[in-house]
């Protein structure tokens, strides 16, 4: 259960953000869940995951269970996992867009008290345009459900996967 917010723009954002980055968590889990099962792949269980994702990638491409394409989708999920759990939004946001993905206008403003300047956070790096602005952004985009739906397709796409090797490798 996520705590409650004093904020009522926290209560719309943060559940968003909870529920990317725990389809992030299911996807690294799946991940290692397949390893686990793979016996070609089980002593890289717990391996770095990018090095993990990697080796999954080549098994399953030269088995023929899974496409270039493919693998890199799911390599480059790796990047997004670590760019949204380590909050770097503005570089999460590259690699969805990366991914294919189309994000709504980018509408959050931010404004510099001291100085008078005023910019969209969407055209920031993560610091300049602050967590609580990038946390606004990744939700009014649609970055965050994007991100969610992302993971869930390459978790699908592990799923089959594991499916696969069960029958197929030994």
């Amino acid at each position: 259960m996520i705590a409650q917010s004093s904020s009522p723009s926290e209560a719309l954002f943060i559940p968003a953000f909870a529920e990317a980055a725990a389809a992030a968590c299911v996807f690294e889990l799946h991940v290692r869940m397949l390893a686990d099962v793979t016996p070609a792949l089980r002593g890289e269980a717990f391996a770095k995951l990018s090095n993990l994702v990697h080796a999954v990638c080549t098994h399953f491409v030269e088995a023929g269970l899974l496409n270039h394409e493919g693998g890199e989708r799911l390599r480059r999920c790796v990047v997004l996992r670590n760019k949204l759990l380590h909050l770097e939004l503005s570089k999460a946001t590259g690699q969805l867009e990366s991914l294919g993905e189309e994000l709504r206008a980018n509408d959050v403003w931010m404004a510099n008290l001291e100085d008078g300047s005023v910019g969209r956070v969407a055209e920031t790096p993560t610091r300049e345009g602050h967590i609580f602005g990038w946390l606004l952004q990744g939700w009014t985009s649609g970055a965050f459900a994007q991100t969610r739906d992302v993971f869930a397709g390459a978790t699908r796409v592990l799923v089959q996967l594991a499916e696969g090797a069960g029958r197929d490798d030994g």
